[in-house]
Order: structure tokens, then sequence, then C-alpha cells
């Protein structure tokens, strides 16, 4: 009996511990079909850093991918995918040296133009695609070959 009344209490404990859940994966891409190869170039605190760029050829992709175990205190968004830097202010989008197009971190995360890469848009799920198109090249600002 004192076994029984002893099992009760540790039972009650074991039975009270919360699930802490499973772990969540995340997998995030920036795919190049823009028909050119392009540079990613980010801000840092508002300064170009051409040492971090990216470059990805057309077809291509960059992706990124990470496992959080519970409690979930981090995931991933596109910004992880350019920088590790929190102090990521804009992106410039350089198409093969002839046009760009640049886009900054949306105040409260409320962003106007819906192609921004910052949108909450495309950092709300665990898997995320932001396709850079043939028709962001074409609306991309032209710079005469001199895009530096």
């Amino acid at each position: 009996m004192k076994k029984l009344l002893l099992l009760i209490p540790i039972s009650i404990i074991l039975c009270s511990c919360p699930d802490m859940g499973e772990s969540k994966h995340y997998k995030y891409t920036i795919a190049n079909n823009s028909g050119t190869n392009i540079e990613i170039i980010p801000y840092i605190s508002g300064v170009k850093n051409i040492n971090q760029k990216k470059i990805i050829s057309n077809g291509d992709s960059l992706q990124k991918e990470l496992e959080v175990q519970p409690p979930y205190t981090s995931g991933l968004t596109m910004r992880h995918l350019i920088t590790d830097s929190y102090d990521l202010t804009a992106i410039e989008i350089i198409f093969n040296n002839n046009k760009k197009i640049i886009y900054e971190v949306c105040p409260n995360l409320i962003c106007t133009n819906k192609r921004n890469i910052f949108d909450v848009e495309y950092a709300n799920d665990n898997i995320e695609i932001y396709t850079i198109t043939p028709e962001d090249f074409q609306n991309a600002t032209d710079c005469n070959g001199n895009c530096y």
C-alpha cells in the first residue's frame, strides 16, 4: 500500500509535465528565374556591403534549412538567407550589372510593395520560396551597365 501511495504523486508529477512538442523544420529559398544572373547585396545599417553579396545564376537558387526545438524561440526568414546580421536594412538585387531593384526592410513588417522580399507573406510558413521573375527584371531600374 505504501508503494502505491508513493507511485501516485510520482505519476501526477510526470503527467503534469507539458508536452514540449516536436521540432520545427524551416526551409527557405530564393529562386532566380529572371532570365539573367543576379547578385544580392545587403545593406547593413544603411551601408552597402559588397563583401556579403550572394550570386545566383539564372535557374539556380539560394537555400537555407533550420531545425528548431521547442520552445521555438527562433525561426527562419528571407533575411537570414542573405546575412546573419540583425542590422540588415535593405538589399539590392542586381541583374547582370544592367538593372537593379532595392528592397528595404518594412517598418512594422508592413510593406507597401507586395514583391518586397521582406513582406511577411514570404516569412509566414515553415517552407517559403521567393522567386525572382522576368517581370522583376523588366520592372527594375536601368543603371546602364554600372550598377555598383
